[in-house]
């Protein structure tokens, strides 16, 4: 086995070797789609290493913002390549993301387990078939408009919210002036919806990744007071409609909230495995 640093001319290649797996791999696969494959520090694009035996047998990435992700067919493939890149990094790490157990080698080869996370977690993967996929209209009361009409201020402060309690953040200006840069990006995404009840805002959901005929939701966040109505559900389920509509024909999430996964069951979307986010509470 060896190890390079991909190029452009690896574009096609990596795609079509991730692509079998994007279910896993939705970040990876949507971030190459929107960025290609070489680093040029903007956001989305990152430093893709492959290891190959000879064919391409995995892929791991140090994106912009300090992720790592990974997709590898085996630990053996996993482990050979995580020697050979821990060296190569040039800027902090700032979290772990992908399928369960390649997160936790990967932790525990870059000696990461002793440190102070955010949040490092299991969750359950999901994915809805959408060609198939049926939901009552929206009750007269009820509406959705893109995210770019709320309220801004509001709407930061909604997902300051929920990096703490979902993502395990701590209330600081530096985390408002992180969750104001995300959503500069997502709104000019034009990927996240606001549910309104009597012309109030009550939930938010949006897709983070997306490739032809794919989405991968999320956040999906509901302020405690708007809890218990369904509210969240009915926006993903309008969401999704849009989706089918467009001709994306599937959607994958992943939750490790018991209510939530209740929830997304609920709208047909069935589990197909684990995913890990292990984001660190320092960059190292």
């Amino acid at each position: 086995m060896y190890v390079r640093l991909l190029k452009n001319e690896d574009y096609d290649l990596c795609m079509r070797y991730l692509s079998p797996h994007q279910e896993y791999c939705m970040f990876m696969c949507s971030n190459l789609h929107a960025a290609g494959i070489e680093y040029s520090g903007e956001s989305y694009s990152g430093e893709y290493f492959g290891v190959f035996s000879p064919d391409l047998v995995g892929v791991v990435v140090h994106y912009w913002n300090g992720n790592i992700m990974m997709y590898c067919d085996s630990i053996i493939a996993l482990n050979f390549i995580l020697e050979h890149v821990r060296g190569l990094f040039s800027r902090p790490i700032g979290g772990i993301l992908g399928p369960d157990e390649q997160v936790r080698v990967t932790l525990e080869k870059f000696e990461l387990l002793s440190r102070d996370f955010r949040c490092n977690r299991c969750e359950g993967l999901y994915a809805l078939n959408l060609e198939s996929f049926t939901y009552p209209p929206l009750a007269d009361n009820l509406k959705i408009v893109p995210a770019q009409l709320m309220d801004y201020h509001l709407l930061i402060e909604w997902m300051v919210d929920y990096q703490i309690e979902a993502l395990g953040a701590t209330r600081t200006a530096t985390l408002r002036n992180e969750v104001e840069e995300q959503w500069k990006l997502r709104l000019e995404k034009k990927d996240s919806w606001i549910l309104y009840s009597d012309d109030y805002p009550v939930a938010v959901s949006g897709f983070n990744a997306r490739i032809p005929g794919l989405v991968q939701v999320g956040p999906v966040y509901t302020p405690p007071a708007y809890r218990n109505q369904k509210f969240a559900r009915i926006l993903l389920a309008e969401t999704l409609k849009i989706e089918k509509e467009h001709h994306t024909k599937a959607a994958i999430l992943f939750t490790d909230n018991p209510a939530a996964a209740r929830a997304y069951l609920s709208l047909g979307f069935e589990q197909i495995g684990l995913y890990r986010l292990a984001i660190l509470q320092n960059s190292v």
